[in-house]
């Protein structure tokens, strides 16, 4: 992910955010070395204009992190079972 994009993300400065975006907006679909998107980033800091800001530029990454999510679930409710039979 774009050091910047990250950055700006993490300190919910939502004005330059929006200034990379307006460059480049596919920035969005950059991960970091963890496959975080900067929408994980910002939720994960508290930031919610910046999160408005990305949900309103690109609402596919919410619908991955669901995906993402409802798999997580799914394989600790495996784990779970196996471990109670």
């Amino acid at each position: 992910m774009d050091p910047r994009l990250y950055k700006s993300a993490k300190s919910g400065d939502v004005c330059f955010l929006k200034q990379l975006l307006n460059d480049d907006p596919m920035l969005l679909y950059q991960l970091t070395p963890r496959e975080n998107t900067a929408l994980h980033i910002a939720v994960q800091f508290g930031h919610n204009n910046v999160t408005d800001e990305i949900y309103s530029r690109c609402r596919s990454l919410l619908t991955q992190m669901e995906i993402l999510l409802y798999m997580s679930l799914q394989g600790l409710a495996a784990s779970r079972l196996s471990l109670i039979w």
